[in-house]
This record gives C-alpha cells, sequence and structure tokens, in this order.
C-alpha cells in the first residue's frame, strides 16, 4: 500500500525566535530561581552551577538551539564588549564569557542581561 500522508500530521518545526526565547526564558528562570548556581570561570561545575553560556548550553539541547541563542544576547551586551565581535566575529560565545567573567558582573547583571535579550525577541 503506497504512503498517502492520511492522517499523516507533521508538527511545525518553532522558529528560530521561539526557539531562541524557549532557551533564554530557561535559561533566566534558572539563574532567576538558583542564584547559587550561577559560576564565573567555567561553563559549569560539578554541583550544577553554569555561567551564562553554560546555562545556554544546558537548556539549548533541547532546543538545538546554542548558537541562535548565544545570538540573542549579542545586541544587549554591554558596548565594551561588542568592540570584540566586530574585530573577530567568530568570538559570540568569548564575549558573553569576558562579560560573565568580568569581576565588576554581578548576578543581577547576568540576569537583567537575559531579560534584555527576551525582551528584545519578544517585540521583534
Amino acid at each position: 500500500m503506497p504512503f498517502d500522508q492520511a492522517g499523516f500530521v507533521i508538527e511545525p518545526k518553532p522558529s528560530d525566535r521561539e526557539r531562541q526565547l524557549a532557551v533564554l526564558q530557561s535559561a533566566r528562570d534558572a539563574l532567576h530561581v538558583h542564584p547559587n548556581l550561577w559560576i564565573k570561570g567555567s561553563y559549569s561545575n560539578d554541583d550544577g552551577g553554569h555561567c551564562a553560556v553554560g546555562w545556554l548550553r544546558h537548556f539549548s539541547s533541547r532546543f538545538r538551539a546554542k548558537r541562535i541563542a548565544t545570538a540573542a544576547l549579542v545586541p544587549v551586551l554591554p558596548e565594551t564588549y561588542l568592540v570584540r565581535i566586530e574585530v573577530y566575529p567568530q568570538t559570540i560565545g568569548t564575549a558573553i564569557q569576558a562579560y560573565n567573567d568580568d569581576p565588576g558582573t554581578t548576578h543581577a547583571d547576568i540576569v537583567s542581561l537575559f531579560d534584555q535579550a527576551i525582551t528584545r525577541l519578544q517585540r521583534m
């Protein structure tokens, strides 16, 4: 019997924007609920902690969206970190890591970065 597609439904794939939002919101929620699990200097640790990029990695595996989720943070990074990306476009993740690991960056700064990226995407 040939395949006639009767009763066969293909779920639409979420758009890049929807995947970005899903990853960013999941990471932001985890950061908000578990501030003690935000770390500097490493993507993750044995205690379940993650840096900003580490949280994106953690949640993006569900949505296959690490690169697009990481890219969503770039427009809301402080300007001093954007210079690096303009000179070396391949360093998007590195710029976010540098901001995360900066001695002056606080947990509240990272949560705010995610909030700004989410708000920006929701307005698009």
